[in-house]
C-alpha cells in the first residue's frame, strides 16, 4: 500500500474508532482528552481524524476551559431546493 493510501486508510479507521467510542458513551459525547485516552491516539491522529469528521458534518466540536466536547453531529433537515424561475 502507497504511503498516500495507508495515510488515509488509517485515518478513516480512527474516525470510526471515534464514532463508535461517542456511540457507545452514555452520555453520547467525550472530551478530546478522553478520545485520546482510550483511544491510544496521538495527538495528531485525533485532531486529524477530528478534523475530517468535521469536514463531513458527522461530529461537533465545543471548547471546554483547556479541551474540547466531541459529540454527534445533530441532523439536519436538508436545504429547500430553489425556487422556479421561469
Amino acid at each position: 500500500m502507497s504511503e498516500p493510501a495507508l495515510f488515509k486508510s488509517t485515518l478513516e479507521n480512527n474516525a470510526g474508532r471515534i464514532l463508535s467510542e461517542i456511540a457507545s458513551t452514555s452520555g453520547g459525547q467525550l472530551t478530546a482528552w478522553e478520545l485520546k485516552m482510550r483511544l491510544h491516539l496521538s495527538s495528531s491522529q485525533l485532531y486529524i481524524a477530528l478534523g475530517w469528521l468535521m469536514g463531513r458534518e458527522a461530529v461537533e466540536l465545543e471548547p471546554e476551559n483547556l479541551d474540547y466536547i466531541i459529540r454527534p453531529a445533530a441532523k439536519r433537515s436538508p436545504a429547500p431546493p430553489p425556487p422556479v424561475i421561469g
